[in-house]
């Protein structure tokens, strides 16, 4: 019987661009309301690893498992169907609109006569309770232009989109890079704001530190293949670096 605690996995991820293989038969669970951390040098197959979980790929081989269940994944429409949700480095927010229409770009709640309307109340209500129940954020007025956002604020629209459309597990691609000391601590005040509400989180970091203070587990790529997941509690920061660089930890104590 499926393991009911996996929300996520894959079984044998391929994906080669000519001759070079980007991910090479990647077998990874991810536990449902934790936080998975992935970690691994560049161009370790992190970035292909989660485009192919979000539909931005596909894969040559292998399979995605959703709640126990195969999950043709071909689109980002499809990774949406399956609660799949990505934030991106980027964010992909418009600058001159305000937190309600960014949260609802896209998925605009209409009223009226044949539905032609934008029903702007029902959108400040739904954003509003998303961002003071779901995650906690503290963002003075829904109204607020994006552009006048910190990057902690902003980092919290983009999950609040998210949650909107549905996101159980949400993907956080370098969160907190760029973003200084206060707005950091906004940004993992979210992810442990998300895991109370019992969503599931996939960190993509280069940040050791806050790894090992906010994920549950972690998982680490090293030439395309998945070489190791350990529980945070049971493991070490030189055994973690030991795999990210290639080595065992036996080999990393005599380099």
């Amino acid at each position: 019987m499926e393991n009911q605690d996996t929300i996520l996995e894959t079984r044998s991820l391929c994906k080669s661009y000519g001759a070079v293989r980007a991910v090479q038969h990647v077998s990874w669970k991810i536990k449902r309301g934790e936080v998975s951390a992935l970690v691994g040098d560049n161009g370790a197959g992190k970035s292909t690893l989660i485009k192919l979980i979000t539909g931005a790929l596909v894969a040559d081989e292998g399979e995605i498992l959703v709640n126990g269940k195969q999950a043709h994944i071909r689109t980002p429409d499809d990774a949406f169907e399956h609660g799949i949700a990505a934030v991106y480095q980027d964010l992909a927010l418009v600058e001159s609109r305000d937190v309600v229409m960014n949260m609802f770009l896209g998925d605009e709640l209409t009223h009226g006569p044949l539905n032609l309307f934008l029903d702007h109340k029902g959108m400040q209500r739904e954003a509003e309770r998303v961002l003071s129940e779901e995650i906690h954020s503290r963002i003075p007025s829904v109204r607020q232009l994006v552009s006048r956002l910190s990057g902690g604020q902003r980092q919290a629209v983009a999950v609040g989109r998210a949650l909107i459309r549905g996101g159980e597990i949400i993907i956080m691609d370098e969160p907190t890079a760029a973003l200084g000391v206060e707005q950091t601590r906004e940004v993992l005040n979210l992810i442990n704001a998300l895991r109370d509400r019992g969503k599931t989180v996939i960190l993509i970091s280069h940040n050791l530190s806050q790894v090992f203070e906010i994920a549950d587990q972690i998982s680490v790529m090293f030439r395309g293949e998945m070489v190791g997941t350990r529980r945070t509690a049971e493991t070490t920061r030189q055994e973690i670096i030991s795999m990210i660089v290639g080595f065992t930890a036996d080999e990393a104590a005599f380099v």
